[in-house]
């Protein structure tokens, strides 16, 4: 499959729908279970993003960034880390930076909610 059709977006943009159901679910169940838990909100922008950021307990010192980086027309995977606050700080910040700006210029989706 090419890196670059309707095809391949579409895919990924499954992709990514299904890891926020999944999320989703694990915040409603940790919550049925008397767990304190944050929330999942989905938006959206409008151009195709060159990486992925899932960032967890972003202002805490145990704060974690897992980024993948997404090719151009090419048929590798692209290269994927994870970045700690602790050890990686500069990095760390810098794809924290990265989201802030990139959350300030997207809207929510109509049927997105916490959880």
């Amino acid at each position: 499959m090419s890196n670059s059709g309707p095809d391949y977006y579409r895919q990924k943009l499954l992709t990514t729908l299904e890891e926020v159901a999944f999320l989703s679910n694990a915040c409603r169940e940790a919550a049925n279970a008397g767990k304190s838990v944050g929330s999942v909100e989905i938006r959206v922008v409008k151009f195709v993003p060159t990486y992925c950021l899932k960032i967890f307990d972003q202002h805490l010192d145990r704060g974690l960034a897992g980024v993948e980086l997404y090719p151009h027309k090419t048929s590798e995977p692209g290269p994927r880390f994870l970045l700690t606050r602790k050890s990686d700080g500069k990095w760390f910040n810098y794809f924290c930076s990265q989201f802030e700006i990139a959350w300030s210029s997207s809207r929510a989706l109509p049927s997105s909610s916490t959880a």
